[in-house]
């Protein structure tokens, strides 16, 4: 579907990235794994299960990808990012891992979707 493209392996995650991923709006940032790493950790720490998580400033998907994957504690998922493109590989992302059936996709300014998430 997605041409010029990578498939990258991090955590339990296969992610499909522009080949010239640093240089386009759709980026995937292999320096940011570490923060993503810590996100698991926590997230698998907390107490609670059934979470709806939100990924505001998703681009392609990587950091919500592997919170469902590598822990057990997610009901629903919202993958949000302004870019077009990006929502091309996240759409192709969720669909790699097998997250159809939790995610739901927004394309819009993330403080208008927290702003509207307050009323849900």
């Amino acid at each position: 579907m997605l041409k010029d493209n990578v498939k990258v392996l991090e955590g339990k995650a296969i992610l499909k990235v522009p080949k010239d991923y640093m240089r386009k709006l759709t980026f995937y940032n292999p320096i940011a794994e570490f923060s993503r790493d810590m996100t698991i950790i926590f997230i698998d720490n907390i107490g609670k299960n059934d979470l709806i998580v939100c990924d505001a400033l998703c681009a392609l998907g990587a950091r919500g990808i592997r919170i469902c994957l590598e822990t057990n504690k997610v009901k629903e998922i919202w993958f949000n990012d302004y870019s077009k493109e990006a929502i091309k590989f996240l759409k192709e992302n969720i669909k790699i891992n097998n997250l159809e059936n939790i995610s739901k996709i927004f394309n819009q300014d993330a403080c208008v979707l927290l702003s509207d998430s307050k009323r849900i």
